[in-house]
């Protein structure tokens, strides 16, 4: 036995309700990718660099889990004040983000003393020129903690998740368009134009039956004939 069809408006609820959803998924996919994708072209456009804050040093100005985009600085621009990413002193391949408390020009290129906010005494090593990276331009919090996310396989099974429930809750064509087809418009007849005429029977000649003729266009002498009553 076939299923009941479930009336108009229980079928209009479940496809508003299968659109909010594919909305809401459709977002967080697209605030992923375009996170992902400025992270990754950030560099390429600004020369600078996209670091994610990885301890409480800068607290509460730049907590953990942000994100800190550099731009390129010349050494001798830099002041007392400014925020700057240098390589570390005993690994240069680590990034550090402190603030300028001092310079020290008295060598010729300039040396800065950095210290965390957080901190309360400035770091052990001054800083020369050559390991300045950038400055400060911009941060974002909490950013950071999503980009490791999308990189980290996890991210990935995340995505294919939203992307297979994207697919599964898309509502489809609406409700009403399942309805019968609307009649077509009646054109109105134009009864010279368009008429049945039934013509009397003429010796050796068969009766005619004339529907749907056209008026011609141009004047034909009347035959002689017999209408029927």
């Amino acid at each position: 036995m076939p299923s009941p069809v479930p009336p108009a408006t229980t079928r209009a609820a479940l496809h508003l309700t299968r659109r909010l959803a594919a909305w809401a998924i459709g977002l967080v996919l697209l605030a992923g990718t375009a996170t992902a994708l400025g992270v990754a072209l950030y560099p390429t456009v600004t020369g600078g660099q996209a670091l994610a804050v990885l301890s409480g040093s800068m607290t509460p100005g730049l907590p953990v889990g942000g994100m800190v985009f550099t731009r390129e600085v010349d050494p001798a621009a830099v002041e007392v004040g400014d925020v700057i990413t240098f390589q570390h002193p005993s690994e240069p391949t680590a990034l550090v983000t402190h603030r300028v408390i001092a310079v020290d020009t008295s060598t010729g290129a300039p040396v800065f003393t950095t210290k965390g906010d957080a901190n309360d005494d400035p770091d052990r090593r001054p800083v020369p020129a050559s390991a300045v990276q950038g400055e400060l331009a911009i941060d974002v919090p909490e950013i950071g903690r999503l980009v490791a996310l999308l990189h980290s396989p996890k991210g990935v099974g995340v995505l294919v998740v939203l992307v297979c429930g994207l697919l599964a809750v898309a509502p489809g064509k609406r409700p009403e368009d399942d309805g019968p087809a609307a009649p077509a418009p009646r054109e109105d007849v134009d009864a010279d134009s368009a008429r049945t005429v039934v013509m009397a029977p003429v010796p050796d000649e068969p009766m005619t039956l004339l529907v749907g003729a056209a008026r011609p266009s141009v004047p034909v002498p009347p035959r002689p004939v017999r209408l029927l009553h």
